[in-house]
């Protein structure tokens, strides 16, 4: 388990994020449990970021995924 915790009020630096992309695309981390408190906005936000920097997704296709 891993844990990385991001505010929900404040926005995450870019090397926050970063850290978190890189954890979260190592296949070795398999699979892979992502969540936080509420599965909402933070968890959509690094799942939408995966997706457009790791599977070339849209961002307004990673960000509608995200809403869905």
């Amino acid at each position: 388990m891993v844990s990385i915790p991001l505010s929900g009020f404040f926005s995450p630096s870019s090397s926050h994020v970063d850290q978190i992309l890189e954890w979260v695309s190592d296949t070795k981390q398999y699979p892979l449990f992502l969540h936080c408190k509420h599965g909402q906005d933070r968890t959509g936000m690094i799942v939408g970021l995966y997706r457009v920097e790791y599977e070339n997704r849209a961002p307004t296709q990673a960000y509608q995924e995200m809403l869905d």
